[in-house]
């Protein structure tokens, strides 16, 4: 399987499942598939509106996810992103895999984030190699 990217290349999918989330709203699965070319995390919008998402802008940074009139998901635009209001529930299986995967691969999967939020998100990693894209990101 292989996803098909801005530019029109390809890139191979290399595995997918259902993940479960929580929102300041509700908890739901989310069927998600790991990419790791792609370095951030990416929600498709066409896909939930396919399926019958609505996006509703709250003001002028702030947004709900609704299906049904049924909010899901709040979140906000932050430097041009939609920054999105979840964390992933934890399981056995999600918990082994973040012992199994490096802090080096996390940090990538995850967008590239600095170490003080990675640490949030998985709190066993304790540091993170240097990375030249996001030395490259910050050198402006």
């Amino acid at each position: 399987m292989s996803v098909e990217t801005a530019d029109g290349s390809h890139t191979s999918v290399l595995g997918h499942g259902l993940v479960e989330l929580k929102s300041n709203y509700s908890k739901f699965k989310l069927h998600c598939i790991h990419v790791p070319e792609i370095k951030g995390t990416l929600i498709s919008m066409g896909k939930h509106f396919d399926n019958g998402f609505s996006m509703i802008r709250r003001n002028h940074n702030h947004f709900d996810i609704k299906n049904n009139e049924v909010i899901l998901i709040n979140g906000r635009v932050c430097n041009n992103m939609f920054e999105l209001n979840l964390e992933i529930v934890p399981s056995k299986q999600s918990e082994l895999a973040c012992v199994l995967i490096s802090g080096e691969t996390l940090q990538n999967c995850a967008g590239h984030p600095g170490i003080e939020v990675l640490k949030m998100m998985f709190p066993q990693v304790s540091s993170v190699p240097f990375c030249d894209a996001c030395a490259l990101s910050k050198s402006h």
